[in-house]
């Protein structure tokens, strides 16, 4: 399990926080354990209306041997959690079948299926200021029934000083004043700058003008994971911003800014799995010889021949996992001539085959030779599982760079990062350093405007929303970033929605992007537990001389030798049988290896206060290269339907970046100011992903929560057979409750889960420390995992469980 949090200071209207935190406390239910969901990541845009449940992708189980995929456990990123902090949400695994790390596939699924920034769902932000000053939400006016009220240059502190009288204002010192602005640059005070103006995505977090220096640390351990540490910090470096206004009435907000970001991802992760099974081992040993006068042509019929060939098992040769000898022994042929001294040794007592390094007979030993079930420790068999994960240490140093430009009609946006890193220990590491210098080639992105014809600056919000609604690929490295966006301004006499115009983005990314690579093993090996204990012992000697009855047939190369047609012949025949107790090992181990490989993509959106369309390409360098193409669409009605859906085709799919179609659609019914009633329903559908027998990477899922003040309740439903490789059918109840502002508990039981591996039931909880956007914040989260991997041969149910817990604190220094 992971505790999930939502960040959405910057976003989440206060005025507004009733209607939309049942809103967003559904959303949490939908996300997945292993990923936790990012309403500010760029992968994953926010809606004006509550999420349905977000398509998962389930991992192969362990009965599908050798895939091991399937136990993975919970566990949360920082670089995940560093977004999540402010609202100190706590969501359940949504993908309760399935416990597992967070995987790219998981990751290209969810991203597409979020929920983008609009004014629905956010409106005015906190530190706001009327400094560009975004337009009232969407709620707002839907509440009030009113017009938006308008920001003029005379609203807004960076040209009010520009339209004061003469006489109110200080004289100026105007000798070299530049004839190109009516203001030129200058910097401005920061605290009168809205973040919502300077967010901006840089490597799976987000920073604005008033980021310091932050650090994201979490941990997490179970009964078979060992300790895994993550840490995640930003650290501003430099930051400025300067404003200006033109001789072309164009008003223009540059941001500049230099960051070094220090944090930790995985680089390799290996799961080991062991059944051990009680056995008792049934071993033989064979001892047997015949001699007797010598028939061979070449051969004197006065000497004795031995009539087996001379071979013996290698005792020290034996190998100790399989018990099976590696080596057979020849010391003689068939034909050999005794030796006075053998012959006479032969037939003392007891298996003898010869002296003075003349070895005659057959003289084997195998310690298996069969296996009966169980010993007398029992007859179940027992299964133990181990989790390592190891990180490695990524450096990042950004810069960024933000241009807004306003005229009386419309706004243009430019966003330009650069990125220079190094993963610790990958093996693309020069290929890497070359893609970072040649963005230092690549130009900054500057948006152009027109003149405007007077100094009214009314900001569309959508702008900000469809910047922010960019698609990046999650969990990269950010090399080079740019992108340039518009939107015109609201009428002035705005009388519902649909006349706000939409925001539009486009841009180009290019970067590197986690690729893993996995490896499977299965080895099985005896462990022995007691000495041999003989059961059955017999054996017999004799010959012509001694009258003896025993009678001897030896065949060798197709020829027969009988003691009937012999003369003066010698056998010894030995046989004995022992048992001995033992342990059928067998071990599976999956491992995966992450390295960062180029990765190129444009990307796009255009976001209304309704609508939200997203289309993105791109191509990943692996050793087949993967060229990709996708759309998402998000509709919001204003009678509290939500609908969503997206589309990817990917040329050369593997197991992480194949092609999917998923979709949903949710249904908001209002009971009171701070209540509300959500239905919602939602599948993911892999047309090409390279599936095993057991995985469950598809879903069909169908949920209800109830929201009511501080107290929120909701049922999950995944519905199995529907669709192939899907999440079995499983049922999950949650319950959060805020006990205050600053504190808040959840659980979860599923009653039903038919998957083979699962998350059975957890707990959470959340405190902020503190009042501010930026207080510290502690998360602890727990989960029960439960394994069910069949039967042994006894009809013994194998499995096991596991309890997994993670601390997450974030602060700022």
């Amino acid at each position: 399990m992971a505790l999930c949090f939502t960040s959405t200071a910057v976003f989440i209207p206060k005025a507004t926080w009733a209607q939309t935190d049942a809103q967003n406390w559904d959303s949490l239910n939908n996300a997945s354990k292993a990923e936790l969901p990012s309403n500010l990541s760029s992968e994953n845009p926010v809606t004006p209306e509550a999420e349905v449940p977000a398509p998962i992708a389930e991992p192969e189980t362990l009965a599908a041997q050798p895939e091991l995929n399937s136990i993975p456990l919970p566990q949360t990123k920082v670089a995940d959690l560093e977004q999540k902090i402010n609202t100190a949400e706590s969501c359940i695994p949504s993908n309760i079948g399935q416990p597992e790390f967070t995987k790219v596939i998981d990751l290209e699924q969810k991203k597409r299926l979020g929920k983008p920034c609009n004014p629905d769902h956010i409106g005015k932000p906190e530190f706001s200021s009327p400094e560009l000053q975004p337009q009232p939400t969407v709620l707002e006016l839907q509440t009030k029934q009113i017009s938006p009220k308008l920001h003029s240059a005379n609203n807004l502190p960076l040209v009010a000083e520009l339209d004061k009288q003469a006489t109110q204002e200080k004289p100026r010192d105007t000798s070299h004043k530049d004839p190109k602005y009516i203001i030129p640059p200058r910097g401005v005070d920061k605290k009168k700058v809205s973040p919502l103006t300077t967010t901006i995505p840089l490597n799976d977090t987000f920073i604005n003008h008033l980021t310091g220096a932050e650090i994201i640390t979490s941990a997490s351990f179970g009964d078979a994971q060992n300790t895994n540490f993550n840490v995640n910090g930003v650290i501003k470096l430099n930051n400025q911003i300067e404003q200006n206004l033109s001789k072309d009435k164009i008003l223009t907000l540059d941001l500049a800014g230099d960051y070094l970001q220090l944090r930790t991802v995985t680089k390799s992760r290996e799961i080991t799995v062991s059944l051990k099974e009680p056995q008792t081992l049934l071993g033989t040993e064979l001892q047997l010889s015949l001699t007797a006068s010598c028939i061979f042509p070449d051969k004197n019929p006065e000497d004795i021949c031995t009539y087996t060939p001379g071979v013996a098992t290698d005792r020290n040769s034996i190998d100790p996992d399989s018990l099976i000898p590696r080596q057979i022994t020849q010391s003689s042929n068939l034909g050999e001539v005794l030796t006075a001294e053998s012959l006479a040794a032969i037939q003392e007592p007891g298996y003898q085959n010869g002296v003075n390094s003349q070895a005659v007979g057959v003289d084997f030993f195998f310690p298996k030779t069969g296996a009966l079930l169980g010993n007398r420790q029992g007859d179940k068999t027992t299964v133990t599982r181990s989790e390592e994960i190891q990180n490695t240490p990524v450096a990042l140093y950004s810069t960024v760079r933000q241009i807004v430009k306003a005229n009386d009609s419309e706004a243009v946006i430019g966003r330009t990062v650069r990125g220079f890193g190094l993963v610790l220990n990958d093996e693309n590491t020069l290929l890497n350093s070359a893609l970072q210098l040649g963005n230092l080639l690549l130009p900054d992105a500057i948006p152009q405007l027109k003149p405007g014809s007077k100094r009214k600056f009314n900001v569309n919000n959508n702008l900000f929303f469809a910047a922010n609604n960019v698609r990046l690929p999650a969990n990269s490295l950010t090399f080079y970033y740019a992108g340039i966006g518009k939107a015109k301004h609201p009428p002035e006499n705005l009388q519902n929605l649909n006349q706000v115009p939409p925001g539009s983005f486009n841009g180009i990314w290019i970067g590197a992007s986690p690729v893993i690579k996995r490896s499977y093993s299965i080895n099985g090996r005896y462990e022995t537990i007691s000495p041999p204990e003989v059961i059955f012992t017999d054996g017999a000697e004799g010959g012509s001389s001694s009258n003896s009855d025993i009678s001897f047939l030896s065949v060798v190369n197709d020829e027969s030798f009988s003691t009937a047609n012999l003369n003066n012949f010698y056998a010894q025949i030995y046989v004995k049988l022992f048992n001995q107790e033992a342990n059928y090992i067998t071990t599976i181990k999956h491992r995966e290896t992450t390295n960062y490989v180029p990765h190129v993509s444009f990307t796009g959106n255009i976001t209304g206060t309704k609508n939200i369309f997203q289309y993105y390409t791109g191509v990943i360098a692996t050793e087949e290269m993967k060229a990709y193409l996708g759309v998402d669409i998000n509709k919001s009605t204003g009678n509290g339907w939500t609908f969503s859906g997206g589309a990817i085709a990917y040329l050369n799919p593997d197991k992480d970046y194949y092609s999917n179609v998923l979709g949903g659609v949710s249904k908001t019914i209002s009971l009171s100011r701070n209540a509300n009633f959500v239905l919602s329903s939602g599948f993911n559908y892999a047309i090409d992903r390279d599936n095993h027998q057991n995985d469950t990477v598809n879903s069909l899922t169908f949920a209800a929560k109830a929201n009511i003040g501080s107290i929120s309740l909701g049922l999950l439903n995944y519905v199995g057979d529907v669709l192939p490789y899907s999440t079995e059918n499983t049922l999950i109840a949650d319950l959060a409750i805020s006990l205050s502002d600053n504190f808040r508990i959840s659980a979860y039981y599923t009653p039903i889960n038919e998957n083979s591996t699962r998350s059975r039931y957890g707990a959470g909880a959340v405190l902020k420390l503190g009042n501010n956007r930026n207080s510290p914040t502690l998360s602890v989260s727990w989960a029960n995992n439960e394994y069910r991997l069949g039967s042994d041969p006894s009809g013994n149910e194998l499995g096991f469980t596991d309890n997994v817990f993670t601390i997450f604190l974030r602060g700022n220094l």
